[in-house]
C-alpha cells in the first residue's frame, strides 16, 4: 500500500514538473518521457499519465507494465475504450489515435523498448503477464 502511495505522489509531481518546465525537467528520465492524456472509460474524467516512450516517426511507442505490477494500468483499459488521446511531449501537445501493437510489431517492437530502458524487462519478469504495447500516432 505505501508502494503505491509512492508511486502515485511521484507520478503526481512528475506531471506538475513536466509541464511547469515543458518537459525540461522529467522529460527525459534515462528515457524519453510524455504525458499521455485518456478518459476515463467509466468516470469519463480526463486522466494524464508519465510514461517513458519511444519515438517513432509519426508518434510513440509506449509499453503497459504499470512498474512489474500484475495488474494491467488503467491507461491503457482507457485506451482499449477510447482509442482518441492527446499526449504532451516536450512544450508540444498533440492528439494521437491509439493501436494496441500487433504479437508481430511487439516481437519487433519490445527489443527497442528494452534497448531504450532495460528496466522494462524487469517489470515483465516481475508481472507475470503479457505486456500490451500501444502505438501512438499523431492524429
Amino acid at each position: 500500500m505505501m508502494q503505491k502511495l509512492i508511486v502515485k505522489a511521484f507520478s503526481q509531481t512528475h506531471r506538475w514538473l513536466h509541464r511547469l518546465s515543458g518537459g525540461v525537467i522529467g522529460g527525459n528520465v534515462g528515457a524519453p518521457v510524455l504525458l499521455l492524456t485518456t478518459t476515463g472509460r467509466k468516470s469519463g474524467k480526463r486522466r494524464e499519465t508519465p510514461l517513458l516512450c519511444l519515438a517513432q516517426q509519426n508518434g510513440w511507442v509506449v509499453a503497459a507494465t504499470n512498474n512489474g505490477s500484475k495488474k494491467e494500468p488503467i491507461w491503457s483499459k482507457n485506451l482499449r475504450a477510447e482509442a482518441s488521446a492527446s499526449v504532451r511531449f516536450g512544450r508540444e501537445d498533440f492528439p494521437v489515435r491509439s493501436r494496441e501493437a500487433s504479437d508481430a510489431e511487439v516481437q519487433e517492437l519490445w527489443p527497442r523498448l528494452v534497448e531504450m530502458y532495460a528496466g522494462f524487462e524487469k517489470f515483465a519478469a516481475k508481472a507475470q503477464r503479457k505486456i500490451p504495447v500501444f502505438v501512438l500516432e499523431k492524429a
